[in-house]
């Protein structure tokens, strides 16, 4: 994936050079918020903690089109939550929590066009392609208060992932060689694995770029 990022830096620096084009690059933070559906039939509730997230960003404008690609980073967290209604020979109801963390690596790649553009802003709707990749394994905790370890755990190999992403993006211009982006971001992922299992994955994310312009 670095490879990617490096030859669509290569490109972009050498057609910036035309008329009416510009090329941005600056550091990125996000807010990202996932909701997380199992599909595999567990009777469990499974909670996405909010995340911050970090990384780069590189635009291309040429005329009203903005193409844009990012990489950023985060650790997540998941709770899972298992009700199992009789546990003998208590017979009492019995409840397992799991926390899952794992360090996600996302690579959103856009292209928008410009709809509106007044004084110092611009705005842009768009669309895209996004890959996420987990290189290492889950790393989980039991929190369950019999002391047991739920058996239906599995910790899942390193993945790519592969989704879409809409967008709108707001350009704000502090003057001619920097600018304020921010994308309010709305990302599905069809399936991905957790520790728990099989499922997909729908999010919104705010992302806030101060970007250097150099032409």
């Amino acid at each position: 994936m670095k490879y990617v990022i490096i030859l669509w830096m290569f490109f972009t620096l050498s057609i910036a050079q035309g008329q009416n084009s510009s090329l941005t690059i600056g550091p990125v933070i996000s807010y990202d918020y996932y909701a997380t559906k199992l599909t595999n039939g567990y009777s469990s509730n499974i909670k996405s903690i909010n995340s911050i997230s970090y990384g780069i960003g590189l635009s291309y404008l040429k005329n009203r089109w903005l193409f844009d690609l990012k990489a950023t980073t985060a650790e997540r967290t998941y709770l899972l939550t298992t009700y199992v209604p009789y546990v003998p020979p208590s017979g009492e109801n019995k409840t397992d929590r799991v926390t899952s963390r794992a360090q996600y690596y996302t690579f959103p790649l856009t292209a928008s066009y410009r709809i509106a553009e007044a004084n110092k802003f611009q705005l842009f709707v768009g669309a895209g392609l996004l890959t996420e990749w987990v290189p290492n394994a889950f790393k989980y905790e039991f929190l369950d208060a019999q002391g047991t370890v739920p058996p239906t755990i599995n910790n899942p190999p390193t993945a790519i992932y592969f989704g879409g992403i809409l967008q709108s993006t707001v350009r704000y211009y502090l003057n001619k060689s920097l600018l304020l982006q921010l994308e309010p971001t709305f990302r599905y992922l069809p399936e991905v694995q957790t520790s728990f299992g099989f499922g997909n994955r729908k999010g919104i994310s705010a992302l806030l770029t101060v970007a250097y312009k150099f032409n």
